[in-house]
């Protein structure tokens, strides 16, 4: 097939099929497509939920399949969007802050740093379960203290014990 220059025309020769994307480029996309719409519509149903259904409230959990399908679909959308590393990273942070601060509840003898290491731990369960039951970082004095107490814990692991302190000249 020849093809002009300067206009892309074809001048001569049979037409062939080119591909621009391959096919892994084109299910990543319309991942993203069916999450932006999976979200859009049970978004939707969440702000606006849909009337209650009659009986008992065990025989139907109707609600919290829409919610659970929404906040399912954020996790594979950040996979989508911002790639597979970028969810490993994020989980590697959040496990790397939880072994630290296990480490500082069972091997420091200080009851301060032993207190801040399991207010930690409790902040981080609290966290898994309330992104569980759907809140996904939303609840905001829940991520602060996490986050504060994130800190606190990575600042306390590099301190040294204060009965290990060396003194100067001696």
């Amino acid at each position: 097939m020849q093809v002009e220059r300067w206009t892309g025309r074809v001048i001569d020769g049979p037409l062939e099929d080119v591909y621009v994307y391959e096919a892994p480029v084109r299910i990543w996309h319309w991942v993203t497509v069916l999450c932006f719409m999976v979200l859009g519509v049970t978004g939707y149903l969440i702000g606006a939920p849909p009337p209650a259904i009659g009986g008992e409230a065990t025989d139907s959990f109707m609600f919290g399949w829409i919610r659970t399908v929404h906040f399912s679909t954020a996790f594979i959308l950040i996979a989508a969007e911002m790639g597979l590393p970028a969810l490993a990273t994020a989980v590697t942070l959040l496990l790397a802050l939880a072994l630290a601060a296990a480490r500082v509840h069972l091997f420091r003898r200080h009851r301060v740093d032993r207190t801040v290491a399991l207010a930690f731990l409790g902040s981080w369960a609290g966290l898994i379960v309330s992104c569980m039951l759907g809140s996904r970082f939303s609840d905001e004095s829940l991520i602060s203290y996490f986050w504060i107490l994130g800190a606190l814990v990575a600042v306390v692991r590099r301190l040294p014990e204060p009965g290990r302190l060396r003194r100067h000249g001696a």
